[in-house]
């Protein structure tokens, strides 16, 4: 004859649920996204990544140090003194 097992307490149950979160890297965090596929094929060429995590990360990355550098260009476009000998 089969046995069950003792029936645990809701309060168990929500313990165990809160604490089956899935495991993710230090600094990440799990999400579900819709990619077109041929766009993320052609940056995992252009980045040389192997795997869609990898290349959204990257992309990630370079596109905001790019805005960043950007912004610094922008902000010193005003600073950057003429030089007349240069003009020809």
């Amino acid at each position: 004859m089969a046995t069950r097992k003792p029936a645990r307490s809701s309060t168990a149950r929500a313990a165990t649920k809160a604490s089956a979160k899935p495991a993710t890297r230090a600094g990440r965090e799990r999400q579900n996204l819709l990619v077109n596929p041929e766009s993320l094929r052609r940056a995992m060429a252009a980045l040389g990544t192997t795997n869609m995590s990898e290349t959204v990360n990257v992309a990630l990355d370079r596109l905001a140090e790019d805005a960043a550098i950007l912004r610094g260009l922008d902000a010193a476009a005003g600073s950057i003194p003429d030089f007349p000998y240069l003009d020809t």
